[in-house]
């Protein structure tokens, strides 16, 4: 919506530049004089949305430390989702919210295709207030370094073994927190990992010790299809989705040291994942041979 609205109001912004300030010129130059004020007025437009953006992010100012999460830069958070949402040209479908229990602390977990992953999550999570684990190269980003520190996302410096202490103690910390309401989303593959047959990367162990210092319950979930978004770009549209498989109680996995319980999750979100693109892919055959 909002892609429309910006295009429109350049369009109708260059064609009366062109036409009502030169009136005594040819209609052919009016025309291209319009085409390029409209397009001059996207870009203007374009650059003032980053401009908002800007002092958005910049109107609460951040603690250099956070135990909490700011509401404000929460509400900047999911603004600033729907805006890439539509803007890319995304139609995104969701199942499992029902699975969950409003009030219940989760420890979150899926495979990781595109950077896309984690807004399409905590969007749909927004009642959870997920915290995301996020490497320390988001946390370098203009605009969102500041959006993702006001959410109190956890700082990850993979290959450092003291700060990768600290990252699970403050997730620790959170879950363990019954005055906060978050809930802590993690990514065990540590990085993207794109194969056509959606194999997933080995998942750390490590981040796992979230779920056993704090009982808490496992969420499994995964994306599809987030990795096509670049494909096409703006004038494309983008069918993706984001699925909750099930969830893991405590007494479950309570017997299972960390390497166990990685390996179960890992089998159990990509069983679901290749059976899903399986079906997907003889519905596309099935709509193709009947158009």
């Amino acid at each position: 919506m909002s892609k429309i609205v910006f295009v429109c109001l350049s369009l109708i912004s260059g064609f009366l530049i062109g036409f009502l300030a030169f009136p005594t010129l040819e209609v052919y130059y009016q025309i291209l004089i319009s085409i390029g004020f409209s397009i001059a007025s996207l870009l203007a437009l374009i650059i003032l949305f980053f401009i908002v953006l800007f002092f958005l992010t910049i109107w609460e100012p951040l603690k250099k430390e956070r135990t909490k999460q700011s509401k404000y830069y929460r509400k900047v958070l999911l603004f600033y989702n729907y805006f890439l949402f539509d803007l890319f040209n995304m139609k995104i479908e969701y199942s499992g919210l029902e699975k969950l229990k409003r009030g219940e602390k989760y420890m979150v977990i899926s495979n990781h295709r595109s950077n896309l992953d984690s807004l399409l999550i905590d969007t749909y999570l927004k009642e959870f207030g997920l915290v995301f684990v996020a490497k320390k190269s988001l946390f370098k980003i203009p605009f969102v370094r500041r959006i993702i520190h006001g959410c109190n996302y956890i700082y990850l410096d993979r290959g450092d073994i003291k700060q990768e202490c600290r990252a699970i103690k403050k997730g620790i910390n959170i879950l363990n927190d019954s005055n906060d309401p978050c809930s802590v989303g993690v990514f065990p593959e540590g990085t993207r990992t794109i194969n056509k047959d959606y194999t997933l990367g080995e998942f750390k162990p490590g981040c796992f010790n979230l779920a056993k210092k704090t009982k808490c319950k496992i969420v499994l979930s995964c994306t599809r299809y987030t990795d096509l978004v670049n494909k096409g770009l703006l004038f494309k549209r983008h069918k993706v989705f984001y699925d909750i498989i099930g969830i893991i109680d405590y007494e479950e996995y309570k017997d299972m040291n960390t390497i166990e319980l990685s390996k179960l999750c890992h089998d159990k979100i990509e069983e679901y994942l290749k059976e899903r693109i399986k079906w997907d892919m003889h519905f596309i055959i099935h709509y193709q041979q009947n158009r």
